[in-house]
């Protein structure tokens, strides 16, 4: 990450800028729960569709990160929390537990 890094979420208004920020969000809201990840690309860059846990076991849509690189660095994340958007991404809509650790093993 840039030390200039920004990360937002529209249309929430939340935002963040600088490294140290972006880091301690990550740390107490999207890393405190379980989550699972795919690598996707939006408009040209590279994008990470994040899924969280369900009760079930399977993992569900969460959300898309558009990460914009600049100089080898992320220099901005912006984070899409509607999972209804993973169809438009070709992604699936539900990981099963098993599935989803049997692939990366």
């Amino acid at each position: 990450m840039r030390s200039d890094i920004e990360y937002e979420m529209p249309p929430i208004p939340t935002w963040f800028l600088g490294r140290a920020a972006v880091v301690d969000h990550l740390r107490r809201r999207a890393f405190a729960r379980p989550h699972r990840s795919l690598a996707t690309s939006a408009n040209g860059c590279p994008a990470v569709a994040t899924c969280s846990l369900a009760p079930d076991g399977s993992f569900v849509p969460h959300g898309i990160h558009v990460l914009e690189i600049r100089d080898g660095l992320i220099a901005r994340i912006v984070v899409f929390l509607d999972g209804e958007l993973f169809p438009s991404f070709g992604l699936p809509t539900s990981l099963q537990r098993w599935r989803f650790l049997e692939a990366i093993v």
